[in-house]
């Protein structure tokens, strides 16, 4: 196909039962100069050439690809170009999405099939981060503002802080969990969540909420400090108020 200046070009794929992955492959002919298509990435042509790349896919689904030339291509921008791609679809289904060992269980067995073509398959096992639960070392629950965080009906809302310690040997790449929250905005009891990671010092390394990420911390001890806002915590049992389990997910420097 032909592309020209501001000219976008979208088609729609079926994906097929079983598909995970596609495979795209850009072929250019007949480009004077270097230029730059967009896909979701960018990808630079000097001339005729070809290039491929790969993404996720979700099955029995419907697939929009979306081809444009970037419009800062220098001298390039003006002129036409011809453009061929190419989607071909895989998929390998495996039973487990994340494998988590225990020393006390009994060995993981994965099972992967494919459902539209034979695919090679070597697996790879790497072993490098570790999932380590921790108990809060104390708690507190206060009434927030009561101008600010008090309801129509009358009902407070509380705030709850948990501290968590943390020591590490070693640097590493760390990643708070917490299974009862994260991952969850409006389907959740609790009204809001925060997290803040910090040394002995007050130096912050991380904060987060629902959706926590990846920090590197060095050598040292640190506390996660957990607040959550809620308006009938005081109505719990008190061991409900300390026993949020937060898991860490070590990743060795």
């Amino acid at each position: 196909m032909l592309f020209r200046p501001g000219h976008i070009e979208r088609r729609y794929i079926e994906v097929p039962h079983g598909a995970s992955w596609a495979e795209v492959t850009m072929k250019t002919s007949a480009v004077p100069t270097a230029k730059t298509f967009e896909m979701g990435d960018f990808c630079k042509f000097s001339f005729s050439a070809a290039k491929s790349f790969s993404f996720r896919v979700v099955s029995s689904q419907t697939l929009e690809l979306v081809i444009s030339q970037f419009w800062p291509s220098g001298t390039g921008s003006h002129e036409t170009a011809s453009v061929d791609f190419e989607v071909v679809l895989h998929g390998i289904k495996v039973n487990e999405e994340e494998v988590i060992l225990d020393g006390s269980d009994a060995p993981v067995r994965i099972d992967a099939e494919t459902l539209l073509v034979f695919e090679e398959l070597a697996p790879v096992a790497l072993l490098n981060k570790i999932r380590v639960p921790y108990r809060p070392i104390n708690s507190k629950i206060i009434a927030l503002s009561t101008d600010r965080d008090k309801l129509p009906s009358g009902k407070q809302i509380l705030a709850l802080t948990l501290n968590y310690k943390i020591k590490l040997e070693d640097g590493a790449q760390i990643k708070p969990h917490i299974p009862l929250l994260n991952d969850r905005i409006y389907e959740t009891k609790f009204e809001s969540q925060f997290y803040m990671i910090s040394d002995s010092n007050k130096h912050v390394y991380s904060i987060g909420d629902a959706y926590p990420s990846s920090s590197n911390l060095p050598k040292g001890e640190y506390i996660l400090q957990l607040y959550l806002r809620y308006m009938f915590l005081s109505e719990h049992k008190p061991w409900m108020r300390v026993c949020i389990l937060v898991c860490f997910n070590w990743s060795f420097l």
